[in-house]
């Protein structure tokens, strides 16, 4: 149960009284989109909301170092819930925490505050973004061995940005929770299963003033705006940079292989669900449903992060007019190497050494993460890479060790 209506530190204290919550949590994530928390009692929640609760730092993924370690985890109460797993007498509540340092001045190093950065910009201007990722999953007997028991896809209901990002990471929690409670595993592994299609995380976003759509056009042949245009060209052109932060596991770049539905090609489309980015079809009466799907993200991203770096490459392929190539309907996967060269086709990186590469050297990405979140990213995908590519699997010792 959410506090509908809860916006002020009172509302939560009434409530919490109200409902005799025996624990309330503060969540937050780390860089890689992983969820943190600890609880405090009834009895400390007044002066953990106005103060905030202290913690270290150094512990976290990708937050401070340990000479510089003193964070503080500050409650937003518009986020306040029951959590439904942890009902019964005195029910067990949630809040997420933007986490600042001890003067209370933001934290460089949160992910949500990169993207509240960022979404402040953009309603500096007018702007509201507005994102709706198809979360996929497996769910598996358990988490040993991936025998699959379900494929499942939530489809969650548009809202703007920043809550969308709390709403996934609340999404993965509670499905996650959901299996164990059944002794079961749910994964969003991007490829747990050899030969079987990927867990795509499909991102529908659209650009609003107010109630306006401004992706939409009635008088443009595709229904798409100059504003509309200009962010899809900016995603296919900073594709390359950004997957690494939509797509930041090695398994990742298992899923983003062709002939498995998944996108490995940058290109647009309406019809084409080869194609990187579609446009779903207007309908006549649905102007405020224009958007673009981006279609290679995975859900095991960081949605902050990943949110974050979809809006900046959108946002200057908008700012700079960048020109929309022509949409591709054909089915890429049985293109010629030769055709997909003369319509300038080019692919996402192949693993994710090659999109390391790619996302160190890119100014929209340091500049939508800030220089902290970006140094501690990339430092963490080149150990992840170190660590894999050493790494002596079992296919290697059945493979070769009987021929060598």
């Amino acid at each position: 149960m959410s506090c509908e209506g809860c916006t002020t530190q009172e509302d939560v204290l009434r409530l919490v009284r109200e409902k005799d919550v025996s624990f309330i949590q503060f969540w937050f994530t780390d860089v890689l989109g992983v969820l943190k928390t600890f609880a405090i009692t009834q009895s400390e929640l007044e002066t953990g909301m106005s103060e905030g609760m202290g913690f270290d730092g150094s512990s976290i993924e990708g937050f401070a170092r340990i000479h510089e370690s003193d964070m503080v985890a500050m409650p937003d109460p518009t986020t306040f819930q029951m959590l439904p797993w942890r009902s019964g007498e005195r029910p067990v509540a949630r809040m997420f925490c933007d986490i600042v340092n001890p003067d209370h001045t933001p934290y460089e190093g949160d992910p949500r505050y990169v993207l509240k950065r960022l979404l402040k910009k953009i309603g500096d201007k007018g702007y509201t973004f507005y994102v709706g990722p198809e979360l996929e999953y497996f769910y598996f007997k358990s988490n040993k061995e991936p025998e699959g028991l379900d494929t499942q896809e939530l489809d969650l209901r548009y809202r703007n940005g920043f809550s969308m990002s709390d709403k996934t990471v609340t999404n993965r929690a509670a499905v996650k929770e959901s299996a164990r409670q059944h002794r079961r595993s749910r994964t969003s592994l991007p490829k747990p299963i050899f030969g079987e299609n990927g867990s795509g995380m499909h991102v529908h976003q659209s650009l609003f003033a107010g109630d306006k759509n401004l992706f939409f056009d009635g008088n443009d042949p595709y229904h798409l705006s100059k504003m509309a245009k200009g962010y899809i060209a900016g995603i296919m052109k900073h594709a390359r940079e950004i997957i690494a932060v939509t797509n930041q596991w090695v398994n990742s770049y298992k899923r983003l292989v062709p002939g498995y539905e998944a996108p490995v090609y940058i290109s647009w489309a309406r019809r084409n669900r080869s194609a990187m980015i579609r446009v779903p079809m207007y309908k006549p009466g649905k102007e405020v449903a224009t958007r673009i799907e981006f279609r290679a993200p995975d859900p095991a991203c960081n949605p902050y992060l990943a949110f974050a770096v979809m809006l900046a490459a959108g946002l200057k392929g908008v700012e700079n007019q960048y020109e929309l190539p022509d949409p591709i309907e054909e089915d890429i996967y049985e293109m010629s190497e030769k055709d997909k060269n003369k319509k300038g086709i080019i692919t996402l990186p192949g693993n994710l050494y090659e999109a390391i590469l790619e996302v160190e050297k890119s100014e929209l990405v340091k500049d939508a993460l800030g220089e902290h979140v970006f140094k501690k990213f990339v430092e963490n995908k080149k150990i992840e890479w170190d660590m894999y590519r050493t790494h002596v699997s079992q296919y290697e010792i059945e493979k070769y060790m009987p021929i060598t």
